[in-house]
């Protein structure tokens, strides 16, 4: 292969007509031009003179032709060097190259357009289109032999669709620059017939682990090898109580799948574990250009052909009171047109590549088109759509990179980026078609095939055992019962069952917890003095399943203080103070002591050694003897959660 010096041009010859290949004749019958350069030998390098006075025509072979005005290749003569490339080396998915060659212009690219000419036998059919690939690299994007070459750079690509003689015998396209250039043919009703059928594809059903955890009562869903879902349920290996569903796409396009709730865990097959930050970006973004917020890429997945998304739910991630929780699938002409480039893409690389689709998806989607009227979109649309999306992801393929690479970490680039370029390079050729389909997309009026999807095939029911809805009537209420101070709860079954207890959750100043009752009522002994207190109610289903909770909050004011009567303080011959005290607890203390504090003025000359009880009676009488004391009066301190409360001041008496 010769060194690149200048611009380096590929032009090859495709056709293919009535299932053969045209035989090689001239037959535009023109006169020739002022300077004519002979055709250059199959497989042999040849250089030929570009005059700058007058024009010239190169004949490549008997079949094409280039035709260089006067000064095309700048003001001073120059040469073209001319590399015939073996039509099978250098041939795109879905076309069959007759010749082809690698140019140099040995003053750089042309001065002014060129016109490349290809010459039929015969007009060509309505049914068929003729066209110029146009790629700005040197064509090994196209061989098969470069497919696991490392790829330095990639180079953007389009197509020019010819314009045709009146009898339809003679194709020309003008360019301005030399580069890849490649003719191809192709029939219409093969084209839309060989990319459509990509949308049938069928794949397997996955695998669950089973069975169902006990509180998954029932899972509804279509099971059917021709369902656009095939899924299973079952338990996690590694957590028997969280349940597992698994989705695989079985259409040719991507599915766009979501949970309503946030999952306990996921998994996608083609990202395998520990997705990275940057690579979650990624998928989020592309998402939102499917009209996806951020706020729920977590729960949602496109899930391309073939490919798998398995989510865990925890019982407590689904509630009784959603029954059924569905989880819902769509395609979109996006996703359907993402699955088309993703199966084309996939086919060449033998392998998926989503760091590179994704981003691709982000650069060139500019909004979610609307789903079809009846959730079914035509092959018709998304051929269109992934037309366009394939144009512009190898029309584009520098700022694309460039805007991937910035969204990496350096490290991650610097591991990925052979696989990234690689993938970016060959979708050239993966996509080939798609690129002509963008330049002419009246050829795929005649195509109106819906993908047949059955409403009921895109959800999946997944029902949970247990109440659906909160116990009701839920009272609760401070009493006294003969002294023993509690707040009584009660509460109404709800209107689902089945029951078998209830779970009380309270949160209070004295105390706080969760505990089991197997009847609708319980006695709270230890937050009767609670200033406020906050009771949770659920019932209990089969299984342990939780229903909603019921709550209510009581801040009613209550005193259980009890207050302090000092009847006597005297002093003793050794210096001691003797002071009895009437705890008067009487309808108000709770079952709980409460420490009795003596001072004298502000100075405490008992910290609490005694305590008042509840007493029947009312009246808890302490006598309490303190080693020494200063002179004055003294009182008597009590509190609760409820406040503070100072007796009265009694001066200390003589002995």
């Amino acid at each position: 292969m010769m060194t690149r010096v200048h611009a380096a041009a590929l032009v090859a010859i495709l056709v293919v007509l009535g299932g053969g290949v045209v035989a090689a004749v001239r037959l535009d019958g023109s006169p020739p031009a002022t300077s004519a350069a002979p055709p250059v030998p199959v497989e042999t390098t040849h250089v030929v003179s570009i005059p700058a006075d007058r024009s010239t025509e190169v004949q490549i072979d008997d079949r094409w032709s280039i035709r260089v005005p006067a000064g095309g290749a700048g003001p001073a003569p120059a040469t073209l060097a001319i590399e015939p490339v073996g039509g099978e080396r250098v041939r795109p998915a879905g076309g069959t190259s007759l010749s082809a060659a690698r140019l140099v212009l040995s003053s750089g690219q042309p001065t002014a357009p060129w016109t490349f000419v290809y010459h039929l036998d015969t007009p060509l059919p309505p049914d068929r289109l003729l066209y110029l690939l146009d790629d700005a690299g040197d064509g090994s994007a196209y061989g098969a032999p470069a497919v696991d070459a490392t790829v330095h750079e990639v180079t953007p690509a389009r197509v020019h669709l010819a314009a045709l003689s009146p009898d339809r015998r003679t194709a020309t396209v003008t360019v301005d620059h030399l580069s890849f250039k490649q003719w191809l043919t192709d029939a219409i009703g093969d084209l839309t017939h060989d990319i459509g059928a990509v949308f049938d594809q069928r794949t397997d059903a996955p695998t669950c682990s089973g069975p169902r955890p006990v509180w998954l009562t029932d899972a509804i869903y279509v099971d059917d090898q021709n369902a656009p879902m095939r899924v299973c349920t079952g338990h996690d290996p590694q957590q028997a109580t969280v349940a597992t569903v698994k989705v695989a796409d079985n259409r040719g396009g991507a599915l766009l799948f979501a949970s309503p709730v946030r999952p306990t865990w996921t998994y996608q097959s083609v990202l395998g574990d520990g997705v990275p930050g940057w690579l979650d970006e990624l998928r989020t973004a592309a998402l939102g250009k499917l009209g996806i917020p951020a706020s729920l890429a977590d729960r949602t997945w496109l899930v391309a052909p073939g490919q798998q998304v398995h989510v865990g739910f925890a019982q407590a991630a689904l509630a009784p009171s959603a029954n059924p929780t569905v989880l819902r699938s769509r395609y979109t002409p996006e996703t359907m047109a993402f699955g088309l480039i993703d199966t084309l893409l996939s086919r060449q690389l033998g392998h998926a590549s989503p760091t590179w689709e994704y981003e691709a998806l982000a650069y060139c989607t500019q909004g979610a088109a609307a789903d079809a009227a009846d959730g079914s979109p035509s092959v018709r649309t998304a051929l269109v759509v992934a037309a366009k999306l394939a144009k512009c992801a190898v029309e584009n393929v520098r700022p694309i990179l460039d805007q991937l690479r910035a969204a990496m970490p350096a490290s991650a680039w610097e591991r990925l980026s052979p696989a990234i370029m690689r993938t970016a390079d060959v979708a050239k050729g993966a996509l080939g078609r798609l690129l002509l389909i963008a330049e002419a997309t009246y050829i795929v009026t005649d195509i109106a095939t819906t993908i047949a999807l059955d409403p009921d095939a895109l959800k999946i029911n997944l029902f949970v055992t247990g109440p659906g809805s909160a116990p009701t009537g839920l009272t609760a209420q401070r009493k006294n019962f003969s002294g023993s101070l509690i707040v009584v709860l009660g509460w109404k079954p709800p209107r689902s069952g089945p029951v078998t207890g209830y779970q009380v959750t309270t949160s209070g100043t004295i105390a706080s917890g969760t505990r089991t009752v197997p009847t609708p009522t319980l006695n709270d002994p230890d937050n009767y003095c609670s200033p406020t207190i906050t009771y949770s109610v659920r019932a209990i289903g089969t299984g342990g399943t939780l229903s909603p909770a019921a709550t209510v909050t009581i801040n009613d004011p209550v005193d259980c203080t009890p207050a302090v009567v000092l009847d006597a303080a005297r002093r003793n011959a050794d210096g001691s103070v003797t002071v009895t005290a009437d705890c008067q607890s009487a309808g108000r203390s709770p079952d709980a002591t409460s420490p009795i504090v003596l001072l004298v003025g502000s100075t405490v000359v008992d910290p609490g050694t005694q305590q008042c009880h509840h007493a029947a009676t009312g009246h808890d009488v302490h006598t309490i003897t303190v080693a020494r004391a200063p002179a004055g009066a003294v009182a008597a301190r009590t509190t609760s959660p409820t406040g503070t409360k100072t007796s009265n001041a009694l001066p200390i008496g003589p002995p």
